[in-house]
């Protein structure tokens, strides 16, 4: 009878563990399910705020890109047109010497927005900008800050697929 009563209060204890542990595994697994509810809630969040950061980011570099602009062609005629930040250089993602050329020459994009192409030396009719006066402004816009708000070759916005 006493090894019944052991055989019963061990039974009886067997069942609590059991118990108590299948309790204590779905208490854990509720709290590995909200952990993992708060982690994606906050990397959600994360992710907003980096793209909004990013995006006054870019405003911000756009606005200190069309500053340049003014500051670099405020005293010269391509002022006149480089004022605005749909037009403030860097327009694409180029090396400088094609911008150079795109001033000296043109380009189908350039001509047919009314663009003139400014000539190396003052012959007194044509509109002209030394070399080294237009090497040196270029210089100070076509950085790799500014050229990442630019274009990408063919005009679309580089970082968007």
């Amino acid at each position: 009878m006493k090894e019944n009563i052991l055989g019963i209060i061990f039974a009886i204890i067997c069942i609590f563990f059991f118990y108590s542990i299948n309790k204590s595994m779905d208490y854990l697994f509720k709290l590995q399910a909200e952990q993992k509810d708060i982690m994606l809630s906050d990397r959600a969040t994360i992710k907003a705020v980096a793209k909004q950061l990013a995006i006054k980011e870019q405003a911000q570099l756009e606005s200190l890109k069309l500053e340049k602009n003014l500051e670099v062609f405020g005293d010269i005629s391509c002022g006149k047109c480089h004022n605005s930040s749909e037009l403030a250089l860097p327009l694409r993602n180029i090396e400088l010497n094609e911008a150079i050329k795109i001033v000296r020459f043109g380009n189908e994009r350039s001509i047919a927005g009314g663009m003139p192409q400014y000539k190396s030396i003052n012959n007194g009719k044509d509109a002209w900008i030394s070399d080294s006066g237009l090497k040196g402004r270029l210089e100070a816009l076509y950085t790799k800050e500014f050229l990442s708000t630019a274009l990408d070759r063919n005009y679309r916005i580089i970082g968007v697929q």
